[in-house]
């Protein structure tokens, strides 16, 4: 279940250097040669498996995902993720690795 999804916004500076930098040159920098913005997008996503008979849960993560590529491809991503977890918990009793 997808719980939230953000975006923010993040300047960066045209020719950042390292931390290295002189600071007189990189305060310089910041202020008179100009930069761009990018927009970041986080999800941040819940997954409960719970035993139909008994209804208590056996498992429950949230994790969050960072600028995607594109939906179906997070969703295929995250499923892996999550199978994997679950089976290095022994959660699942599946004994072949999710490709």
């Amino acid at each position: 279940m997808l719980l939230a999804k953000e975006k923010e916004q993040q300047y960066i500076a045209s020719n950042y250097r390292n931390r290295y930098t002189d600071y007189r040159y990189e305060m310089y920098q910041r202020i008179y040669e100009p930069g761009y913005y990018v927009t970041n997008t986080k999800y941040f996503w819940e997954s409960n498996l719970y035993n139909l008979k008994t209804k208590q849960l056996l498992y429950s993560v949230q994790t969050e995902s960072f600028n995607p590529d594109d939906a179906e491809t997070l969703a295929h991503q995250y499923g892996k993720l999550i199978i994997q977890n679950m089976m290095k918990k022994r959660i699942l009793g599946i004994k072949k690795s999710v490709d």
